[in-house]
């Protein structure tokens, strides 16, 4: 029987101890300053922004507030659950952070705001750039999700639970954008 637990452990650790020794001074700085952006703090709120404007520009007030709620709501989620499963970081990180590890927040959130972008802008989108659009967007999730492993801030098992997590609240936003509409 297969045990996904253990599996998943062993997993995580063979993955945090490959990125432990094979560092590469170029990719730590790119995957830093994708992990900074998502941040809870000046880009973050910088990035939130602009997307509020965007919205509010093409959509309306209601929907670029509905956009904010979901992230604020997503973040409470993700506090909430990093207490309740209270998973420990793993060690040796270049970066310190404090806090519970399961799920991650930047995989959480990530999902979220780039996922609820592309559902709200997919109509303004000509036919042949919503799937170009829509890669980019896959892309930059994963870029960032994978930031927080290299960075050895997390287990690859939290992002995987990040962006399950991201992606239930995106499919939720939309469906409650869509009720609402």
């Amino acid at each position: 029987m297969l045990d996904l637990k253990t599996n998943m452990n062993f997993f995580d650790l063979l993955l945090n101890d490959y990125f432990l020794v094979n560092k590469v001074p170029f990719l730590t700085d790119f995957f830093h300053f994708f992990t900074r952006v998502f941040d809870v703090g000046f880009y973050f709120f910088v990035l939130v922004l602009v997307a509020m404007i965007f919205i509010y520009y093409y959509k309306n007030l209601r929907v670029a507030l509905f956009f904010l709620c979901t992230l604020l709501i997503t973040g409470l989620i993700v506090l909430v659950l990093k207490y309740l499963f209270g998973i420990s970081r793993p060690d040796g990180g270049v970066i310190s952070v404090l806090g519970n590890s399961f799920p991650s927040y930047h995989a959480t959130i990530a999902t979220v705001f780039f996922s609820s972008l592309h559902y709200l802008f997919k109509d303004k989108m000509k036919e042949n750039s919503k799937s170009y659009v829509l890669v980019i967007c896959g892309l930059l999730i994963l870029i960032v999700s994978l930031s927080r492993v290299y960075l050895g801030v997390h287990w690859f098992s939290d992002i995987v639970g990040g962006v399950a997590l991201g992606s239930v609240i995106a499919w939720k936003f939309k469906r409650c954008f869509l009720l609402y509409k």
